[in-house]
């Protein structure tokens, strides 16, 4: 006799079989269960993951059949950002530009300017910040701390100073401080201290992928802490990382390579003072 749940005998085409099977998903990520025999492309709902025809990124949709394809509405072969590290340290925004150099002078990430004692800050663009410090270089390649972009003090200001040199005669000290960036912000020195373990976990796996012959690797199934913490470092290391889902992705570059002195170093070293 014929399995149980066959259509009885008919004329024309046999309707799709509705026996459930177990069949690999769409991307081939898994085999999923229960799938529905006649069904040829399944998504198990994970990310896709596979490089889109750019070379750069990986594709960001879940789990499918066919080609990844994510054309832009010109016709170019990815719409995602470009993310690439620029000699500012902030990541390329334009679209990705596959074969074309990224352009330095158009970054539009905030820059924050300080007056001269601190209390007043104004954000301007980038590109902005770095049009002032070429014009205060003097083409010379570089800028002194003294000559860095300030915004003007005002008379608020001059209050605070006025009030610094009072606390300083009195033996006290005023909260408010402000010193030029050095290669690790307090913040993360702080997370240096609160999370030693973790960091250093995530130094170890830099280190061994940048000692590895591997252009990419994939650091999945991590929460957001995580995954920031991941992306911090990595940027010290001058490594792409890009997210997606819970996994990040990473690309070594040509200047990838370990800072000096890493997060771990700086936490533990009571003479390293990110405000000094």
């Amino acid at each position: 006799p014929p399995p149980p749940g066959t259509p009885p005998c008919h004329e024309g085409d046999c309707p799709p079989c509705t026996f459930v099977v177990d069949k690999m998903c769409a991307g081939d990520h898994m085999m999923v269960q229960n799938v529905p025999c006649h069904v040829d492309a399944w998504s198990c709902g994970s990310p896709c993951g596979q490089p889109l025809s750019c070379q750069t990124h990986f594709c960001d949709k879940r789990c499918h059949g066919g080609p990844c394809q994510r054309n832009a509405a010109d016709g170019s072969p990815c719409d995602q950002p470009c993310g690439a590290l620029l000699p500012c340290r902030h990541r390329c925004a334009q679209r990705c530009h596959p074969g074309a150099s990224c352009n330095p002078d158009a970054c539009n990430s905030k820059v924050e300017l300080k007056c001269n004692c601190g209390r007043r800050s104004e954000h301007v663009s980038c590109k902005k910040y770095q049009r002032l410090l070429k014009d205060r270089s003097g083409g010379r390649g570089g800028v002194a701390i003294t000559d860095l972009p300030t915004v003007p003090c005002d008379k608020e200001c001059s209050g605070e100073q006025r009030l610094r040199g009072f606390a300083e005669a009195l033996g006290l000290q005023r909260e408010h401080k402000w010193t030029p960036e050095t290669v690790w912000s307090p913040e993360l020195v702080a997370i240096g201290h609160q999370r030693l373990a973790e960091v250093r976990a995530v130094e170890r796996l830099l280190q061994d992928f940048l000692a590895g012959g591997k252009q990419n690797l994939m650091s999945g199934n991590k929460a957001k802490n995580d995954r920031d913490l991941l992306r911090e470092i990595a940027g010290a290391f001058l490594i792409d990382a890009a997210v997606f889902e819970r996994s990040v992705y990473l690309t070594r570059t040509g200047a990838s390579t370990a800072p000096s002195p890493l997060l771990s170093e700086a936490a533990t070293n009571p003479q390293y003072d990110p405000l000094a």
